[in-house]
């Protein structure tokens, strides 16, 4: 696995899943999630009308949006109100909708990361919450499991930089450091 934070398309990206957070409240559907909705052929909307999803804190419904998509599974995950909303939250919700996808699967997993669903948080805040909560969210302690049975799809690496600008792994080794904080998956 790798996280990175990158500009996409979410109709063009490519993957086995999207999540798509989405903030409590009666305001209607605007800017991309409102483009996305109509692609849908009104999907969410209709969701959110037979309060079949409310967007309550943590809530979660997966739709398959078969060929609308550059993905097999759409994930709504509701954020609760925005007032509400802090970085531990953002955390939670995505640690949670992280493992649901697991479960499923799902190797290849983007957030849809707007501006307008995250309230107050600013976009720094945001991207650092999603990826210690991808990280916390997919630990597995495995050590003492038989190997067989290790599931090793997901390695992490921690690095840091020194004085001089190189990047060591805990693996060891040292690396000229690049923009991103990685998550490598292993074929």
């Amino acid at each position: 696995m790798r996280i990175a934070a990158a500009a996409h398309d979410i109709f063009a990206y490519q993957g086995d899943a999207l999540i798509l957070p989405l903030l409590e409240g009666g305001e209607p559907l605007r800017g991309a999630v409102k483009t996305l909705d109509a692609a849908l052929k009104g999907a969410i909307t209709h969701l959110l009308q037979q309060k079949s999803f409310r967007r309550k804190f943590s809530e979660r419904c997966l739709l398959h949006p078969t060929g609308r998509l550059g993905v097999p599974q759409l994930l709504l995950v509701g954020l609760g109100k925005a007032s509400d909303l802090t970085q531990d939250r953002v955390r939670q919700v995505t640690g949670t909708a992280l493992r649901q996808l697991r479960a499923l699967r799902a190797r290849t997993v983007a957030i849809a990361v707007h501006d307008t669903v995250w309230g107050p948080l600013e976009s720094e805040t945001v991207a650092q919450a999603i990826s210690e909560g991808a990280l916390l969210g997919l630990y597995r302690f495995d050590l003492h499991k038989a190997k067989q049975n290790r599931d090793r799809s997901a390695e992490i690496e921690s690095k840091k930089e020194d004085n001089n600008g190189y990047r060591h792994s805990r693996h060891g080794g040292s690396h000229r450091p690049y923009g991103h904080m990685g998550l490598h998956e292993r074929p």
